[in-house]
């Protein structure tokens, strides 16, 4: 067999390699793509599984809830945290800077 003949046979078998594994690696592609854009749980994870089952189903705090500072079966956004800090922190300030003010003269 000349060199020719021996050049082209390896690249007949190369490009047989080349569609081979190119098939495999769209088929696992497409497999992991539709696994990831599968939604409807397809491991069936329960909260129990990832230890939700031990959080509280509590709502978000309203805004009067999070000023007043005294519920316990709320939860607490940023902003309602920010809003029971401002009343309960800063706005008491605020009346102590104005009364000691008022009685420094």
């Amino acid at each position: 067999m000349n060199l020719v003949a021996l050049l082209a046979s390896l690249v007949t078998v190369m490009r047989g390699y080349y569609t081979t594994v190119h098939g495999k690696i769209t088929s696992v592609m497409n497999v992991l793509n539709n696994h990831i854009g599968n939604t409807q749980n397809p491991h069936r994870t329960t909260k129990a599984h990832v230890g939700l089952g031990r959080v509280p189903n509590y709502p978000a705090a309203t805004k009067p809830k999070a000023v007043v500072g005294t519920d316990n079966n709320s939860l607490m956004t940023p902003r309602r945290t920010a809003e029971a800090i401002d009343a309960q922190v800063f706005e008491q300030l605020a009346v102590a800077f104005e009364s000691a003010t008022e009685r420094l003269g």
